[in-house]
């Protein structure tokens, strides 16, 4: 408060010492202008000394508080901007860190398809060799039912083929000849 008034002051005194002197130079004596030029001068002194005495301490410590506020402010701005760019470093490096963890998932998952996709191949061969060796035996065991049966068959037919034409052909020596041969087999 006694800072502003004391600005107001100085305002006023050095407005008063230029205008004011022009309106009561109305009267033109010889003398008048010197006085006025003079008392300019003394005016001009007294609101020199006044400033110097009373507004130039509190106008300089303003100044300077004035100062060490942009002082302090720009101060704290540069301590804001440096943690600012702190975060931001810190924040790049937890991104870089994020990005390798991600490519080196991204890699074990790769890999790890790589060697399922290789196991399931190799279980599918397995497979498929076992259901290929089956499918062997399986038509071996047919082939094999399928011979026996042909074979029974055949031997069926010709049995009773032999036995349609045999009746004429083999006479009664013959037939006790096989008889005593088949016996003779039999009891070795």
């Amino acid at each position: 408060m006694k800072h502003s008034a004391q600005k107001i002051g100085l305002f006023a005194g050095v407005l008063f010492m230029f205008f004011a002197a022009n309106a009561f130079a109305a009267e033109t004596q010889s003398w008048r202008p010197t006085y006025d030029f003079v008392m300019r001068w003394v005016n001009f002194a007294i609101m020199a000394f006044l400033f110097f005495k009373f507004a130039w301490g509190p106008l300089t410590r303003w100044l300077r508080g004035q100062g060490d506020e942009v002082a302090a402010q720009i101060k704290d701005m540069e301590e804001k901007k440096q943690a600012i760019l702190e975060k931001m470093a810190e924040t790049k490096e937890q991104i870089q860190k994020r990005s390798q963890y991600l490519e080196e998932l991204m890699a074990r998952t790769t890999e790890n398809a790589k060697m399922e996709k290789e196991q399931i191949v190799e279980q599918a061969k397995a497979e498929g060799a076992q259901m290929i060796q089956d499918a062997k035996q399986r038509a071996d065991y047919q082939i094999a039912a399928a011979r026996k049966q042909f074979r029974s068959e055949l031997i069926d037919e010709a049995v009773e083929l032999a036995s349609q034409k045999l009746p004429g052909i083999i006479s009664s020596d013959d037939e006790s000849k096989i008889q005593t041969d088949y016996l003779e087999k039999a009891l070795q």
